[in-house]
Parts: structure tokens; C-alpha cells; sequence
């Protein structure tokens, strides 16, 4: 069975998973051969998304590009032994996925310098409240990462508010209408369908009719030219309306 979740606070929806197939002991076929079990192998992501549709972050795509900036990537991972940083929607083995690394919209660490410059004149009024998991371990440290990145890009620390929920529940509270997040660390989706996608605007998309015309568009292609289009349209989104903050992805088997 497929487990999908959405994770897109800005848009995207489904990013696709790998179908692996290998050749596992198994037991033995009636002629004596063995037989071999298919293995589903998952591609998971983990982003940080914007609340497009409230407060400090709607209508504010040069603050959500220069905290996309502000980032970094390889604390994020830091003690992983499974996760790779990563800056765009469509990772390595998905259709269309673009891995050239000079194409990246965005780098594996923080570039504070960069993130200022964008964000100058868009701090509204500076403050930010932002949802993180507290379960565990991992959770509250990359709060806290994020949090020493949003200080170093130019936040008041007075006027960040951080919010701790269960895992359970974090998901519940950032994903309730009209919730008072506007940074939430972090959402992550594992998907074990065959290789394919799909883009789906959703309620929490940025009311932005140029991108919703596009993802309609390439919806529409087939075969190569639908993987071209939505490379492109995956980096496009990223750069320009940054509706999440990809972090890493990873391989689950």
C-alpha cells in the first residue's frame, strides 16, 4: 500500500518514489529454483514550509527565498547516516528531477550574506512563530538550528516564538486552516509508488495563478517532454516562489 502525504505547504504534491525491483532469498518455487520477492524501495523528503496564506510569509516571496538561502542544509542532516541535503522538490531518480549541481536554486549551506540581501525591506514586522516537533531528539535540535539561522539572517530573537508539539500532533496543528504557524520544521513524505508524479495545486498553495497555469500545463505533456517541463517548473517553483524549503531526501527500503 502506498503511504502518501502532501507536503508541499506551498505546492507540490507527490513527489514520486523509486519501484526497486531485487533479487531477495526467498523461499523455493515446487521445481526446486528460488524464487525471487520484489523490493519496494521509497524516496522520502523533508522540507520546511512556509505558511503562504497568512501573516508574515503571504504575498512574501523574497523573505521565504532568503530564509531558503539562510538555511543549512548539512546541519540539517548533521548524525544521519541516511540523508543527503537537497534543495528542490523532484529528487535524484525521479522523473525529471534535474541534479546538475550548478542548476541548484539554492546551496547546502547557509549563505547568510545572500539571504540578507533578499531579504531587506521584507521583515514586515520581524516576528515569526514557528512549529517544530519535540519528539525525540532530532526534532527540537533542528529547531534550533532554524532558529540560530532566522537570528543570523537578521530576526530579533525576542520576536521569535517557538512552539513544540508531538509528532502526532505537530502535523494536526500545521496542517489546521487558519493556524497561526508561519515556519514549520519539519514535514517529511515517503512515497513507494512506481517512478511518476503528479503536481496538485492544494489550499495551502500561494494564490498564484502564473505557477497553478503551469503545473495545468505540464500535467497535459506525456513521456519526455512532461519530465523536461516539470524539471524545469520544479526549479522554477523553488527559486522564485519557494512555497517550502526542501532539505534532504533519503532512500528507505
Amino acid at each position: 500500500m502506498t503511504h502518501r502525504a502532501w507536503f508541499w505547504l506551498g505546492m507540490l504534491a507527490a513527489a514520486a518514489a523509486l519501484l526497486v525491483a531485487g533479487n531477495a532469498p526467498g523461499s523455493a518455487r515446487a521445481d526446486g529454483s528460488p524464487e525471487h520477492s520484489t523490493v519496494r524501495k521509497s524516496i522520502c523528503l523533508e522540507s520546511i514550509p512556509f505558511n503562504g496564506n497568512r501573516g508574515l510569509f503571504r504575498g512574501n516571496p523574497a523573505l521565504r527565498r532568503a530564509v531558503s538561502w539562510a538555511l543549512d542544509r548539512t546541519d540539517f542532516v548533521a548524525g544521519s547516516d541516511t540523508e543527503t541535503p537537497w534543495t528542490h522538490f523532484l529528487p535524484p531518480g525521479v522523473p525529471g528531477s534535474i541534479t546538475n549541481a550548478r542548476l541548484q536554486p539554492y546551496g547546502t549551506r547557509s549563505n547568510i550574506a545572500k539571504a540578507r540581501e533578499i531579504a531587506a525591506g521584507h521583515f514586515r514586522d520581524g516576528r515569526i512563530t514557528v512549529y517544530y516537533s519535540s519528539s525525540g531528539t532530532t526534532g527540537p535540535i533542528r529547531a534550533e538550528n532554524v532558529r540560530r539561522d532566522l537570528i543570523n539572517l537578521g530576526f530579533d530573537p525576542a520576536r521569535i516564538t517557538m512552539r513544540g508539539f508531538a509528532a502526532g500532533q505537530f502535523y494536526v496543528a500545521i496542517s489546521r486552516r487558519g493556524s497561526a504557524w508561519d515556519l514549520a520544521v519539519s514535514e517529511g513524505v515517503c512515497e513507494e509508488e512506481p517512478a511518476s508524479f503528479v503536481l496538485y495545486p492544494s489550499w495551502y498553495f500561494p494564490k498564484n495563478q502564473k505557477y497553478l497555469r503551469k503545473i495545468k500545463a505540464a500535467r497535459r505533456l506525456s513521456g519526455r517532454a512532461r519530465n523536461k517541463a516539470v524539471g524545469k517548473l520544479d526549479l522554477e517553483i523553488a527559486r522564485n516562489l519557494a512555497p517550502a524549503a526542501v532539505m534532504a531526501f533519503r532512500y528507505d527500503r
